[in-house]
Protein backbone atom coordinates (compact mmCIF):
# COMPACT_ATOMS: atom_id res chain seq x y z
CA UNK A 1 0.00 0.00 0.00
CA UNK A 2 1.44 3.43 -0.35
CA UNK A 3 2.02 6.19 1.48
CA UNK A 4 -1.21 8.23 -0.14
CA UNK A 5 -3.52 5.28 0.40
CA UNK A 6 -2.37 4.62 4.07
CA UNK A 7 -2.83 7.93 5.40
CA UNK A 8 -6.60 8.12 3.71
CA UNK A 9 -6.71 5.03 5.66
CA UNK A 10 -5.97 6.56 8.53
CA UNK A 11 -7.74 9.57 8.51
CA UNK A 12 -11.00 7.25 8.10
CA UNK A 13 -10.19 5.19 10.44
CA UNK A 14 -9.86 8.18 12.79
CA UNK A 15 -13.01 10.13 11.47
CA UNK A 16 -14.89 6.79 12.36
CA UNK A 17 -13.49 6.69 15.97
CA UNK A 18 -14.19 10.10 16.72
CA UNK A 19 -17.51 9.90 15.50
CA UNK A 20 -18.39 7.23 17.07
CA UNK A 21 -16.67 8.34 20.30
CA UNK A 22 -19.16 11.68 20.13
CA UNK A 23 -22.13 10.00 19.37
CA UNK A 24 -22.46 7.17 21.19
CA UNK A 25 -22.26 8.01 25.08
CA UNK A 26 -25.31 9.94 26.62
CA UNK A 27 -24.42 12.00 29.43
CA UNK A 28 -25.84 9.84 31.93
CA UNK A 29 -26.83 6.66 32.59
CA UNK A 30 -30.49 7.24 33.97
CA UNK A 31 -33.29 9.74 33.89
CA UNK A 32 -30.46 12.67 33.34
CA UNK A 33 -29.70 11.45 30.07
CA UNK A 34 -32.54 13.01 28.42
CA UNK A 35 -33.44 16.85 28.71
CA UNK A 36 -36.63 16.91 31.25
CA UNK A 37 -39.47 17.47 28.82
CA UNK A 38 -37.11 18.14 25.39
CA UNK A 39 -38.32 16.07 22.33
CA UNK A 40 -37.33 16.38 18.99
CA UNK A 41 -40.35 16.00 16.45
CA UNK A 42 -40.17 15.25 12.76
CA UNK A 43 -43.54 16.14 10.73
CA UNK A 44 -44.49 15.12 7.33
CA UNK A 45 -42.91 17.58 4.53
CA UNK A 46 -45.42 19.97 3.83
CA UNK A 47 -47.17 19.41 6.98
CA UNK A 48 -48.29 22.76 9.13
CA UNK A 49 -46.60 23.50 12.11
CA UNK A 50 -50.06 23.51 14.03
CA UNK A 51 -49.65 19.88 13.77
CA UNK A 52 -47.07 19.62 16.81
CA UNK A 53 -49.73 22.18 18.49
CA UNK A 54 -52.78 19.94 17.58
CA UNK A 55 -50.73 16.29 18.42
CA UNK A 56 -49.02 17.47 22.06
CA UNK A 57 -50.80 21.03 23.08
CA UNK A 58 -51.91 19.53 26.01
CA UNK A 59 -49.18 19.34 27.76
CA UNK A 60 -48.61 22.54 27.59
CA UNK A 61 -45.99 23.82 25.07
CA UNK A 62 -43.54 25.97 26.00
CA UNK A 63 -41.56 26.45 22.92
CA UNK A 64 -41.54 25.04 19.33
CA UNK A 65 -38.09 25.92 17.59
CA UNK A 66 -36.82 24.53 13.61
CA UNK A 67 -33.72 22.66 14.34
CA UNK A 68 -33.58 20.87 10.64
CA UNK A 69 -35.35 19.94 7.81
CA UNK A 70 -39.27 19.06 8.79
CA UNK A 71 -37.90 18.28 12.57
CA UNK A 72 -38.77 20.82 15.82
CA UNK A 73 -37.35 20.55 19.26
CA UNK A 74 -40.86 21.10 21.29
CA UNK A 75 -41.00 22.24 25.24
CA UNK A 76 -43.55 21.02 27.37
CA UNK A 77 -44.74 22.41 30.71
CA UNK A 78 -46.14 19.08 31.68
CA UNK A 79 -43.71 15.79 30.25
CA UNK A 80 -46.43 13.28 29.93
CA UNK A 81 -42.89 10.98 29.00
CA UNK A 82 -42.13 9.77 25.50
CA UNK A 83 -44.38 6.56 25.62
CA UNK A 84 -47.56 9.05 25.81
CA UNK A 85 -46.42 11.14 22.57
CA UNK A 86 -45.65 8.54 20.38
CA UNK A 87 -48.90 7.19 21.07
CA UNK A 88 -50.59 9.38 19.33
CA UNK A 89 -48.36 9.25 16.16
CA UNK A 90 -51.02 6.66 14.68
CA UNK A 91 -54.27 9.75 15.46
CA UNK A 92 -52.21 12.92 13.57
CA UNK A 93 -50.61 11.26 10.21
CA UNK A 94 -48.08 14.65 10.02
CA UNK A 95 -46.33 13.62 12.99
CA UNK A 96 -43.90 11.56 11.30
CA UNK A 97 -41.39 10.58 14.78
CA UNK A 98 -41.27 11.69 18.12
CA UNK A 99 -38.08 11.37 20.04
CA UNK A 100 -36.44 12.58 23.43
CA UNK A 101 -33.84 15.07 23.23
CA UNK A 102 -30.96 13.43 24.77
CA UNK A 103 -27.33 15.19 25.89
CA UNK A 104 -24.47 13.89 24.59
CA UNK A 105 -20.88 14.36 25.22
CA UNK A 106 -17.87 13.67 24.46
CA UNK A 107 -15.33 11.16 26.64
CA UNK A 108 -12.43 13.17 27.81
Amino acid sequence: MNTVARLISAAGSLVVLVSTAACADPASNGRDAKQPAEYLVTIAPGAQLRAISEAYGQWGIQSIRGVGSNVFLITLSDDPGVSALQRLQGSHPDIKAVQPNFRYRVPK
